[in-house]
């Protein structure tokens, strides 16, 4: 079950002003099975798959990796660039578990 959040915002204050920033999102997401960790569903014309936009109605974040659709299990979600890429690049080596039922 997914909910609205508003976007949190910080107060600056400087010596002589103050300023408003907004602050990055994360949306840690149970993915369910037959849902695809995108979206939009670009795939074959008069298919309809499930996608993150059926749960998720937050603007301007994006999956930190992606699972299977025929997966389920922890999907984060950011509006963060540098953490996005610091979870899902290869380089940056995070380790994931994954259980498997077969």
């Amino acid at each position: 079950m997914a909910r609205k959040v508003k976007v949190p915002w910080a107060l600056l204050v400087g010596l002589n002003h103050f300023r408003a920033v907004a602050m990055s999102q994360v949306i840690l997401f149970n993915k369910p099975f037959g849902v695809l960790s995108q979206f939009t569903d670009k795939g074959t014309q008069g298919s309809e798959r499930a996608t993150l936009s059926k749960f998720i109605d937050v603007p301007n974040v994006y999956a930190a990796g992606r699972l299977d659709r025929d997966s389920e299990g922890l999907l984060v979600l950011t509006d963060d660039g540098k953490l996005q890429a610091k979870i899902a690049h290869p380089k940056n080596k995070m380790p994931k578990t994954y259980w498997v039922q077969v």
